[in-house]
Order: C-alpha cells, then structure tokens, then sequence
C-alpha cells in the first residue's frame, strides 16, 4: 500500500515543512525558488516504483514540476537541484535580470546535513523593506545576513564588508542574505558575481511611498534627510 496515502493532511504538512526547513524554497527539479503557497512534496524514487515516504526520498518543489513530472524518476537533469543562476542561461532567459551568463551547477549540500548552498542577494531602494525580507530568510530559513548599511562594515563600502562578500563566494556551503542597494545593473551583476549568488531579489515600490515609509521612521532628522537624498539618487540611477 502507498504509504503516502496513510498520512492525514497534516501529517503530510508536517513532513514538506520538515523537508523546507532541511532544503530551504527551492525546487528540487528546476531549481528555481518557490513562493509560498506554490511548494508540495516531491518523491525522488516515484511512489508507483515503490519510493517510500522519508525525508530521504523527498525534497520540496512547484506543484507545477512536480504534476509534469509525474511517476518518472528524478534521474538525470531532472534530478540535478541548480543553482538559481541557471534561469538566466537559459535560451529564452530575460535579458533584463541583471545577472551574466554562466553555467548552472548543482547547488552543494552542507556536510552531514543535506542543506543546499543559499545565496540570496537582496537589493532595491531605501524604504523598499531589504532589511525585514533578509531577517525573514534568517528566521524561516537559517541564512545569515549581511548588510552593506550596518555599522560593522564602515559603511556601505567598507573593505571588510567587500571581504565578506568575496568569502561567501568561495564557500561552497554558504546560506546567507546579502542587502546592497544595487540601483544599476552592473552593480547588480557584480554583487551576484562576488557572492556567487543563487537567487536574486529586488524590492521596489513608487517613489511616494518609499518617502513616506522613511519618513514614518523612528529615526533622526539627519538620518531620514540622507536616507531621502539617498533614495532620490537610487531612483535617477536605477536601471531595469
């Protein structure tokens, strides 16, 4: 008997939850993130050839992936879980995402863990919300945040900031959240580059409403003044 089919709807929650937790939002067959509400659980060994229900035969992906898959393996490309960076290779890709070209690779598992290597780099205006998405991912999904504005970094180009972000390229196992305001393209691209970034997210919202979120905070008058002068410089900046 499909033992799938025993588990009541929670008991089956609680396994993808446990499965996000262990592999974050990725698709584990087209490697792209997936939003909430779209993620279900997906066999690896087929349940109609026998695969059983653990955390073992299972990973997370789209609802769409996992119905056109259907009862085949996840064997070959299908199997492969890329890095979100490959979205953008592909031929009939965006050219407007603001990453280069470059080949897709397997995302690397944290050892003895199962963990997938998580990257993601957040960028956009003042007030857009970079900081409360990036401590979002650090709650719900373990990545450590790195933001250029904090203080420990001497600001937005301080040496050791950029050092940082040069660190977690290297490392194959990284899980992290990097906030940089990346208004042009290329400073989008060379962000993505040096993190070796496996998704990236730009917040943006009209113009008015940045100034009134600003304005809104509990901050000095110097502090929003910047941030406002700040926000007027991103937006003639800004490249799609």
């Amino acid at each position: 008997m499909d033992d799938y089919m025993t588990l009541s709807g929670s008991q089956r929650r609680a396994l993808l939850d446990q499965s996000l937790a262990l592999h974050g939002y990725v698709c584990c067959i087209c490697g792209l993130s997936i939003a909430r509400g779209d993620e279900s659980l997906q066999h690896l060994t087929p349940r109609s050839k026998g695969g059983v229900t653990t955390v073992e035969n299972t990973r997370p992906a789209h609802k769409r992936c996992n119905y056109s898959l259907q009862d085949r393996t996840s064997e070959g490309i299908a199997a492969e879980v890329h890095s979100g960076l490959s979205y953008f290779t592909r031929p009939d890709a965006p050219t407007d995402k603001g990453v280069p070209p470059r080949e897709s690779r397997p995302l690397t598992p944290i050892a003895n863990e199962g963990v997938p290597r998580r990257v993601v780099l957040i960028t956009g205006p003042p007030g857009a919300g970079k900081t409360t998405r990036a401590h979002e991912l650090e709650r719900e999904h373990g990545l450590k945040v790195y933001d250029a504005d904090n203080a420990e970094w001497n600001g937005h180009h301080g040496r050791e900031f950029k050092a940082a972000l040069r660190q977690i390229g290297r490392d194959k196992t990284a899980r992290a959240a990097v906030i940089v305001s990346g208004a042009t393209r290329n400073a989008r691209e060379q962000a993505a580059r040096t993190i070796d970034a496996t998704e990236i997210e730009t917040l943006i919202a009209p113009k008015e409403t940045l100034k009134q979120r600003i304005k809104e905070r509990k901050q000095t008058n110097q502090t929003i003044k910047a941030q406002l002068a700040a926000l007027e410089d991103w937006f003639k900046r800004h490249e799609e």
